[in-house]
């Protein structure tokens, strides 16, 4: 019995150094990432990365751990793509299933697929597309139709918004790929932005697509985007409210792929290039 406050106190020490051991490596990420985009960054705002910032960011980063662990899903088969490739299955961390479509690309391996989603994705059960103060999301969501993933950010000021674009599209230009970004902006408050990562040709989700949203997220680390900066002391939209604006930036997103696939002929040409 006298074993017992001791096993306790462990416990919880490796939970707590466990905890610590996160923080500091999103840390660190995020202190290599910025000084590589320092001067970027200077150019358009006027500003120095300094201590300051990285100390928003690192608080940022907390409330961002804390949501991930709610957040998570079983460490047992997270995400797995029937043989047909037409459903996915998510296995949340009380063992409970939630099936989805799935459009992947012909060529994408399921196995790779699944480990990227399983990193990429926010857990279906805990509605995060929709739950919570903001509009921005910590990780991405899978479409309806299961062909695309999308994630929200919120950004303080257009300059800021236009940064995010040019790096994310810096990034989609190396790998020969590019996402949609849809943008809305209500009154005096933050702009809102959706990202979605597809593939056209052939329709799908695909390789690319999941590595590219990797590359996103990278890019965000580098900003605040769940709760913008000069939005700390304003009004927080609902929760109906926070459901519309992602309704309305998806559409937005979603008829600039049909769009696309209008003018290029997408729909009907195959690709050697969807992995």
């Amino acid at each position: 019995m006298t074993m017992l406050p001791q096993a306790i106190h462990a416990a919880g020490f490796k939970y707590h150094l466990v905890w610590f051991i996160e923080l500091f490596a999103l840390a660190m990420q995020q202190l290599h990432a910025a000084s590589q985009r320092t001067l970027l960054r200077s150019c358009i705002h006027g500003v120095s990365f300094n201590a300051k910032h990285l100390g928003v960011c690192l608080a940022h980063n907390r409330r961002v751990l804390s949501l991930r662990r709610n957040l998570s899903f079983s460490s047992i088969d997270p995400v797995t793509i029937s043989r047909d490739r037409h459903e996915v299955t998510f296995r949340l961390k009380d063992e409970s299933v939630v099936t989805q479509k799935i459009t992947p690309t012909p060529k994408v391996k399921k196995e790779k697929l699944e480990g990227a989603l399983s990193l990429l994705l926010a857990s279906p059960d805990s509605d995060s597309t929709t739950s919570g103060p903001w509009f921005g999301s910590v990780e991405w969501e899978l479409d309806a139709s299961g062909d695309a993933i999308h994630r929200h950010a919120a950004v303080s000021s257009y300059n800021e918004c236009e940064e995010i674009e040019r790096l994310i599209m810096a990034e989609a230009e190396e790998m020969k790929h590019h996402p949609h970004i849809a943008r809305l902006q209500d009154r005096d408050g933050p702009i809102y932005m959706t990202i979605t990562c597809t593939t056209h040709s052939p329709r799908g989700l695909s390789g690319r697509d999941v590595r590219l949203a990797a590359k996103i997220n990278e890019v965000l680390m580098n900003f605040r985007t769940t709760a913008p900066v000069n939005t700390d002391d304003q009004e927080h939209p609902s929760r109906d409210e926070i459901m519309e604006l992602r309704r309305r930036t998806i559409g937005d997103n979603r008829q600039k792929i049909l769009e696309a696939l209008k003018d290029c002929g997408c729909e009907t040409s195959k690709s050697l290039n969807d992995s």
